[in-house]
């Protein structure tokens, strides 16, 4: 009914046959003979020795449109359908540029399965109101996107033409809102390398400027205790193989520091207060429960000292992620976050 309403749709009422895909086609072509009673078959038999129909059978199945197309070189056809008052495209012609391009919709009955097609007159009738423009819309068949200016449509149509007909849906309200799961990369990376290189440009045999290490700067900064870290600055030769010894050197320094793993200390009178006081996980946001929920005392396993309340699912992501980086030995590795 709500398609009827719209008054975008010629349906024939071929009630004796199963023509009702060349009855569509036809109501196109002819529809200055049939404008006020363009539903009334008895307009259109006369005209279906126009159509060439060797080999089809029908009802026409919607895979078959594109054998029609070759078969009537100056017809081309497009084919919508329904899903829960959903517009969504099944065949889309590559032919736009034909005489007469038609576009079907096809209705399907739930109880029987039986398909029909109708004439879609008017699809920016059909689709508009997916947007909050109420004006004629310029349509794209691929997508069923709604345009306000015909140029506009003209330059979509080349970047989405080489897709497949698709539609664009939207999530239910109650499943609308995207959640952030990827806890464990909320926990501070405990140490920071910053490096920084100078250089100096040499031609190579072509002419071309290469670019040659000179020297390089490595600052080291930790969150662990609060400790300080000097300054190291090389200039000379081979400077990459002196960067990595330097590198490999801090990241063994690193690990034998995070591979102690110490019991929390006593939690100050604030601190008690405030992991009584809490109900919400401070990393996920979730009320605390009895099960995965569990309200649990977070701490660095470095330092021992207590970082705040969160849920026990949390409290297992939340720790410092050790993989190699530098090299395939699992007894070397960079940590991070």
């Amino acid at each position: 009914m709500h398609i009827a309403a719209k008054k975008c749709v010629v349906n024939v009422q071929n009630r004796n046959d199963e023509l009702c895909f060349l009855y569509s086609i036809l109501a196109h072509i002819h529809s200055d003979e049939s404008e006020r009673n363009s539903s009334h078959v008895r307009h259109y038999r006369p005209h279906l020795s126009e159509l060439d129909t060797t080999g089809l059978t029908f009802p026409l199945p919607v895979k078959d449109v594109a054998k029609f197309e070759r078969l009537n070189e100056d017809i081309a056809v497009n084919v919508i359908t329904f899903d829960e008052r959903q517009p969504i495209p099944l065949y889309v012609t590559p032919h736009r540029q034909r005489k007469h391009l038609v576009n079907l919709l096809l209705l399907t009955d739930d109880e029987t399965d039986a398909h029909h097609y109708v004439l879609l007159r008017n699809l920016s009738r059909l689709v508009r109101c997916r947007s909050k423009y109420h004006g004629k819309a310029f349509v794209c068949e691929y997508c069923l996107h709604c345009f306000r200016r015909e140029h506009t449509l003209t330059e979509h149509i080349p970047q989405c033409s080489v897709h497949a007909p698709q539609v664009i849906t939207y999530p239910k309200p109650e499943d609308a809102t995207l959640h952030y799961t990827a806890v464990q990369k909320e926990h501070p990376v405990p140490y920071v390398l910053y490096v920084d290189f100078e250089t100096f440009q040499t031609p190579d045999d072509s002419g071309v400027a290469v670019h040659e290490a000179s020297g390089f700067c490595f600052v080291h900064v930790s969150r662990v205790n609060d400790e300080t870290f000097e300054l190291f600055l090389y200039s000379g030769p081979d400077v990459l193989t002196k960067f990595y010894r330097h590198v490999y050197a801090e990241q063994e320094a690193i690990c034998k520091k995070l591979h102690v793993e110490k019991d929390m200390a006593s939690l100050t009178d604030a601190e008690e207060e405030l992991y009584r006081d809490a109900s919400v996980c401070r990393n996920c946001h979730n009320n605390f429960d009895s099960k995965s929920r569990v309200k649990t005392r977070h701490h660095c396993h470095t330092t021992g000292r207590f970082i705040g309340p969160v849920c026990a699912s949390c409290n297992l992501q939340l720790k410092y992620r050790k993989r190699s980086r530098m090299s395939g030995d699992d007894d070397n590795h960079f940590l991070s976050p």
